[in-house]
């Protein structure tokens, strides 16, 4: 198993998780078997962004954030992904609303995040792999709190075919796990459609 999955500032995130984490008692732990997950479940080329290196990782488990940062080895396809700051859960990732700045939705972008790690107590996706990934979201544009979210379970090799929804608060970061979205929210490209 590669080592991808690095924590840049470790005592400055293991502060930030006590904190910031549901009642955490040994935020070394948790950071550690979060890091084993992640290492273990994430094939090495895998992006967790397409448009930006900056992503954000939500611990379904103990309410935590992280914000993190991807680069690629050099002279490989390899993709280390670094840990770089803990957020309030539903806070914003400055790093992603700065290079946001001239979009309307900036602040749903830099809160919502592109991987959860959780257990099989959160959700039974879980029992799939340890690790989520975000691949779509349905929006109805009357809506301005909540989102969905079509999450893929994601192994070593690949994402699998296993998936659920969540329903996502994009105001303060509470998620729920729900069979699928109302009919009538679409993807933001439906949206995006001209009217006739």
């Amino acid at each position: 198993m590669k080592k991808l999955w690095i924590v840049g500032k470790q005592e400055y995130i293991l502060q930030r998780m006590a904190q910031r984490g549901n009642s955490i008692k040994n935020p070394d732990e948790v950071l550690n078997k979060m890091l084993q997950a992640l290492n273990e479940n994430s094939p090495p080329d895998w992006r967790f962004s397409k448009r930006s290196p900056w992503f954000i990782l939500r611990n379904v488990t103990n309410d935590i954030t992280f914000v993190c940062f991807q680069r690629r080895k050099r002279e490989s396809t390899d993709i280390v992904k670094d840990i770089q700051a803990c957020i309030p859960k539903g806070g914003v990732a400055k790093e992603i609303l700065a290079q946001n700045w001239d979009n309307p939705n900036r602040k749903g972008i830099a809160n919502r995040p592109n991987v959860f790690i959780g257990t099989p107590d959160d959700h039974n996706i879980f029992e799939t792999s340890s690790v989520i990934v975000r691949q779509h979201e349905k929006i109805h544009p009357e809506d301005k709190v909540f989102e969905y979210f079509k999450v893929f379970a994601l192994c070593e090799d690949k994402m699998t075919n296993d998936y659920t929804y969540i329903k996502w608060n994009k105001s303060n970061g509470d998620l729920k796990f729900v069979e699928r979205p109302p009919r009538d929210y679409h993807g933001e490209d439906f949206w995006k459609l001209e009217e006739c």
